[in-house]
């Protein structure tokens, strides 16, 4: 009779040899399986994790779907992701882990994370996707790539809409335009792009100033006071709800502006602390269309909630922008990934491969039928050229789309 320790001994040989064919395998027919890893530098329990809760759910849905689809073969995608708490102190410490964890991406959304990893993803030769996009993040370009709108386009876009389609100057004389928001570069830029704008028509528009107040700040009644003339306000991110909810409590009737498309991604937020009444007749600006358009991306946000977040399926549509806007921002992580992998190999990927296809990426195929082409290249690092307006409509309590594509307005 063998001992009890030779007894143990056999039987872990044993486990070993079983186990090892199941960490070898696991593809499509068997074939062996490389794990890139995507770290995803966030915000988990900050002020922003109410709809970031959201893009990040997408990203994984995303890489569920690509695995199970094995539509990247000899591939497991994995997301891990690094709460920042929306401080941006904890950008860095975020992509140190991220790349200690074995990431060859890093993803983030909010810029002012993005512009404290840019340097050190250049160094490290570690590309960066950024959802939101600034000119700090693209020039010079880099090793970030934003798969969104530069938000100054947007802002003149909106204004030039605006001209032509919601305000008659030509009778009424320009429009008074102020700007109220937190204190960060998206707001900057807007804030510089409206000016400009207005200098440059005098006719259309008239500049009334802008007050930027530190991040998080909810009371804004001062700034309300000062803008309450106006007939255009503009703001990024919360700011816009509390806005809405102190111009509607003095009686004005400034017409709020969305120029980043951040509203649009916290609907239900916004409406829960301003009203629908108070809302009623923003404009907001989006380079992806909603939920209410047949297209093949937003089909796909679709078939993702009812595969992965059946229970949360109608919860997640009814926030807004969040789910399906980053879907449409975050799609091309994907499909830039399949194209470096299918170039060099699974086993060969790294940041350079993911970097060499991302410069060759455009938007195109069956699956953005009815959308205008986009892309990167070697000097080009935002990704969306075109614009889609929406105005928020109290009688239906929703956010309607006003405009087709609209060809953006740059410098």
């Amino acid at each position: 009779m063998k001992p009890k320790w030779q007894a143990v001994v056999v039987l872990c040989v044993l486990i070993v040899l079983i186990a090892v064919p199941l960490l070898s395998c696991g593809g499509k027919g068997g074939e062996e399986v490389v794990t890139i890893t995507i770290g995803n530098v966030t915000d988990l329990t900050g002020p922003a994790s109410v709809s970031m809760r959201y893009i990040n759910y997408a990203l994984e849905d995303l890489a569920k779907y690509y695995n199970e689809e094995h539509l990247i073969p000899g591939v497991k995608v994995k997301i891990i992701s690094y709460d920042t708490q929306y401080d941006p102190s904890r950008a860095l410490p975020g992509y140190d882990w991220a790349r200690a964890h074995g990431a060859k991406i890093t993803v983030s959304v909010m810029s002012f994370i993005g512009e404290q990893i840019k340097p050190f993803a250049a160094r490290d030769k570690v590309p960066l996707v950024n959802l939101e996009t600034t000119k700090a993040l693209i020039d010079p370009p880099g090793w970030v790539f934003c798969t969104s709108s530069l938000g100054v386009d947007s802002a003149r876009t909106m204004l030039k809409w605006i001209s032509e389609n919601h305000w008659d100057w030509e009778q009424k004389g320009p429009a008074k335009i102020g700007f109220c928001g937190w204190n960060f570069s998206t707001s900057t830029e807007i804030v510089d792009a409206w000016k400009g704008y207005c200098q440059s028509h005098p006719n259309q528009f008239d500049w009334s100033g802008s007050y930027l107040v530190p991040i998080g700040a909810t009371m804004l009644a001062g700034e309300v006071e000062k803008l309450k003339n106006c007939d255009y306000v503009g703001a990024v991110g919360n700011p816009t709800a509390y806005l809405a909810r102190d111009f509607h409590g003095i009686g004005s009737h400034v017409t709020l502006l969305d120029p980043s498309t951040a509203a649009l991604a916290g609907v239900q937020f916004y409406s829960d602390i301003a009203g629908w009444d108070a809302l009623d007749g923003m404009l907001s600006i989006s380079g992806s269309p909603l939920w209410d358009q047949d297209m093949p991306v937003v089909n796909l946000a679709r078939e993702l909630l009812d595969r992965y977040r059946g229970d949360k399926a109608q919860e997640i549509i009814s926030t807004g922008s969040p789910y399906v806007g980053s879907l449409h921002n975050q799609l091309p992580i994907l499909e830039i990934l399949q194209a470096a992998v299918q170039k060099v190999g699974a086993e060969n990927f790294d940041g350079q491969a993911f970097y060499d296809a991302a410069i060759k990426y455009q938007t195109s195929g069956p699956t953005w039928e009815g959308y205008p082409t986009w892309g990167f290249s070697e000097t080009k690092r935002d990704l969306i050229d075109d614009r889609l307006m929406y105005r928020w409509d109290a009688e239906v309590e929703n956010v309607v789309k006003v405009s087709d594509w609209i060809p953006a307005v740059k410098e």
